[in-house]
């Protein structure tokens, strides 16, 4: 005999399983799990596109290596600042930099970077050097860390980069201040003292005369030292001066030059170019211009100055025969207290602020400056100027 239980009713049930509510069921669980991966996705999907987003707008150049050594992300701040050629860039892109330590000595990016990243080794705020063609030398500070999985093994490896070349060059205008102001301005100042020690031991008129020359001409050369200086800096942070303009010849101007600096210098094309320019801006940038052509060029070779109006523009162009600007130090030589290496190497001295006055004087009206420098052919800086500023 069997004992039913309480209530008289089975607590299973009387009959055989629907199918239909099995398979209801099956797809229920699976339209659930279908769902969850969907949000799952959707949430991976909004998290990768945060971290793009704060790497893309990142100052500093990210690039994430595999357990391999491939690259998987590269933001476009990497990109820019390495030069690499492809949107992904691959790890044979960082073996064909030409990176450097401070000193000079060469870098191979998978024995100094890439495999000790890949071991564990970390690094912070490493310094280098990377020579890009066409770009200069740029100053880089590197740090890394790794990402790991739940056993600690490396999954992956970052690579952050931040470029320190302003910075760096910043530091040096100030050394380069600090050399300038205790050197070449303690020789004026020298012989004005000198002079006035002089008067003092027995003034004579022609003892008088003489030293008073030598002192106007002393302080008018620290004045022009300390204006450069001033100019300089001021085309330097983008504060350009208001040249006083007025209607002028650029080739009166341009002769004037020519008898200043002597039978070196010849003089060519119209014989009147007139327009609006500011006559003194022009002409410390012809002679600038042309002063260099003496110093830096072939010296049994002359200098050229030849002036054209094409339109309603002048044209200034500039010539010298002799040792050319290596073409990667083409796109620095108008910074200021920057000179070119063969230049430096035949007149140490100067400031290197010729160039950056040039620059300015023709951004200050509105104009360009372009430079060819090669062995076959010279050196030629072509100035264009609009004959009337813009309104």
């Amino acid at each position: 005999m069997t004992t039913e239980p309480h209530g008289g009713e089975s607590e299973y049930p009387s009959g055989p399983l629907d199918p239909h509510d099995n398979l209801k069921e099956a797809n229920e669980k699976l339209l659930l799990a279908g769902l969850r991966e969907q949000d799952l996705a959707a949430a991976a999907h909004q998290s990768a596109e945060k971290l793009r987003a704060v790497l893309d707008n990142m100052t500093e150049g990210v690039t994430v290596f595999d357990r391999r050594g491939e690259v998987v992300l590269l933001n476009p701040v990497a990109r820019a600042m390495l030069g690499l050629g492809s949107d992904r860039g691959t790890a044979d892109d960082y073996r064909r930099l030409d990176v450097r330590v401070l000193d000079g000595t060469p870098l191979d990016f998978d024995r100094d970077a890439l495999r000790p990243m890949l071991e564990g080794t970390r690094f912070a705020d490493t310094e280098v050097l990377l020579n890009r063609p066409g770009h200069g030398v740029r100053h880089l500070v590197a740090s890394s860390s790794d990402v790991r999985d739940v056993d600690g093994e490396i999954e992956l490896v970052i690579l952050v980069v931040r470029d320190v070349t302003d910075l760096r060059n910043l530091e040096q205008i100030r050394e380069q201040y600090a050399a300038l102001i205790t050197h070449d301005l303690r020789g004026p100042l020298s012989t004005i003292k000198m002079a006035a020690q002089l008067l003092l031991e027995g003034p004579t008129p022609e003892r008088c005369r003489s030293f008073a020359v030598k002192i106007e001409r002393s302080l008018d050369r620290m004045d022009r030292m300390i204006g450069d200086l001033l100019d300089a800096q001021r085309i330097r942070a983008g504060k350009l001066a208001t040249p006083q303009m007025a209607e002028v010849d650029i080739f009166e101007i341009a002769r004037e030059v020519r008898e200043d600096l002597g039978n070196r210098v010849e003089l060519r094309g119209e014989s009147s170019v007139r327009g609006v320019w500011s006559a003194e801006d022009i002409r410390r940038a012809i002679w600038n211009l042309a002063s260099n052509g003496l110093k830096y060029g072939r010296p049994d070779t002359p200098v050229t100055i030849e002036v054209s109006r094409h339109g309603d523009v002048a044209v200034i162009a500039v010539h010298n025969e002799g040792t050319p600007i290596p073409r990667d130090e083409l796109p620095l030589i108008f910074e200021p207290f920057v000179r070119s290496h063969s230049v430096a190497a035949q007149a140490p001295r100067g400031w290197g602020l010729g160039l950056t006055l040039v620059r300015g004087a023709v951004e200050a009206h509105h104009g360009s400056i372009h430079v060819d420098s090669d062995a076959a052919t010279g050196t030629t800086f072509t100035m264009t100027l609009p004959i009337t500023p813009p309104a």
